[in-house]
């Protein structure tokens, strides 16, 4: 594993797989528990992801993918997707997944649960499945850099036919929106040695001081 800092300058969008080679189980798993640990808003946690291990429907989403090679050629595939609603019940679910974990009594977070119970129900579907998918990058953004920490790379992805995505996948029966894709893998040799010094603008310009 290497230095956060270090992890930071390594890490580039990879356009080109080495499709024989395959990232070790245990690492895989070690990048499934960053996002599992990843933040989310009020800690409802809407973001779910679908590991395409199967290599025809691969072959389909690359299809659907604008025929992107990653898509096929990478070791992993991670669709990030995010709830299509948070019920009543599932947020009383995970409040009561809370007060057991913390060793508090059953309902010792009712009224906190009826407050997010309110406050969800007000938003429209539009504005909640918005709210939803920003939490998927959270946790994408989580797993790029656990894959820069073990000298992993990864490809974030946007092009790809959603409604395709959904439908290969059968996410609507899921309860679920496509919202972006992760490819993970080692690069081919060529693109390594090739890698040019990273184009970021300077930190002044990121941070205005008022």
């Amino acid at each position: 594993m290497i230095d956060f800092f270090n992890a930071l300058h390594k890490r580039h969008a990879t356009k080109h797989f080495n499709a024989a080679l395959t990232v070790d189980e245990k690492d895989i798993e070690k990048i499934k528990e960053s996002v599992r640990l990843s933040p989310s808003s009020y800690n409802l946690m809407p973001c779910r992801v679908i590991d395409v291990q199967d290599k025809e429907v691969r072959h389909e989403l690359k299809t659907a993918s604008f025929n992107q090679g990653q898509i096929t050629d990478a070791s992993h595939l991670f669709v990030f997707c995010s709830l299509n609603k948070l019920s009543s019940e599932y947020i009383q679910r995970v409040n009561h997944l809370r007060e057991e974990i913390e060793g508090k009594e059953r309902d010792h977070y009712k009224g906190y649960v009826e407050f997010l119970q309110n406050m969800v129900g007000k938003k429209s579907q539009d504005k909640l499945m918005h709210w939803n998918a920003k939490q998927t990058y959270i946790a994408l953004g989580f797993a790029m850099m656990a894959c820069a920490s073990l000298s992993i790379d990864s490809c974030p992805i946007e092009g790809f036919d959603a409604a395709k995505y959904s439908q290969i996948l059968k996410l609507s029966d899921k309860g679920l929106t496509p919202n972006v894709v992760l490819a993970i893998g080692y690069a081919e040799d060529g693109e390594s040695l090739q890698r040019s010094p990273k184009v970021r603008l300077d930190t002044s310009d990121f941070f205005l001081d008022i």
